[in-house]
């Protein structure tokens, strides 16, 4: 079972969910999770804790931490483990994100906290660009170069499209791309109506 406390705006302050003792019939706590917002009533951060049965205290456990854009979406979010050894937050994992004024996502970037270099590591990283119909124009993925501590391109791809009439927003791309055992990519655009399209793929 779980209770729930919310504020005056109907926003979750706190849950707490149980876990059912069957040798004394009891209902005993698991978790609980706490909420807080910003002034525009966002979640801003969600902290778990567990209960710890030989103190009957509640005991941190994760924390995440959501940032926005003026648009309101998320922008970053970032999650801290609890350290019981130094009592503090420690980072574990965050993600950015970006989008453009239309709602494209932009970015979508994740990292990993390295304990003992003191620094977020990158894993994962995408950018993508638009046209004024928002159809894609470029997508780059990126890995992670452990000796620069920076980014580095693994595949660029960009689309190109020419007609000889004016571009109409009812224009439509299906684009598919494979990649082979050996990392070696291939694709192709089929656009509607029979546009002329080109296809480039950098590695």
């Amino acid at each position: 079972k779980y209770d729930t406390e919310s504020d005056g705006n109907g926003n979750m302050l706190n849950l707490i969910t149980y876990n059912w003792n069957g040798t004394e019939s009891t209902w005993n706590e698991s978790e609980k999770y706490i909420y807080t917002y910003n002034l525009l009533l966002q979640n801003d951060t969600t902290t778990i804790q567990s209960w710890n049965t030989l103190t009957s205290q509640w005991v941190n456990t994760s924390k995440t931490i959501q940032e926005y854009d003026i648009a309101y979406n998320i922008s970053l979010n970032l999650v801290m483990n609890w350290d019981s050894v130094t009592n503090q937050w420690v980072n574990d994992t965050k993600q950015e994100y970006a989008q453009d004024s239309n709602g494209n996502m932009t970015l979508t970037a994740s990292y990993s906290w390295d304990t003992i270099a003191g620094i977020w590591k990158g894993y994962s990283k995408i950018t993508d660009t638009y046209d004024f119909w928002n159809n894609t124009l470029s997508n780059i993925h990126y890995s992670w170069d452990n000796i620069l501590s920076d980014w580095k391109i693994t595949v660029k791809t960009e689309y190109s499209i020419y007609d000889s009439y004016v571009r109409s927003e009812l224009m439509i791309t299906d684009y598919l791309y494979f990649q082979d055992s050996e990392g070696l990519g291939s694709g192709y655009i089929y656009e509607h109506y029979n546009k002329i399209t080109e296809y480039n793929a950098y590695y």
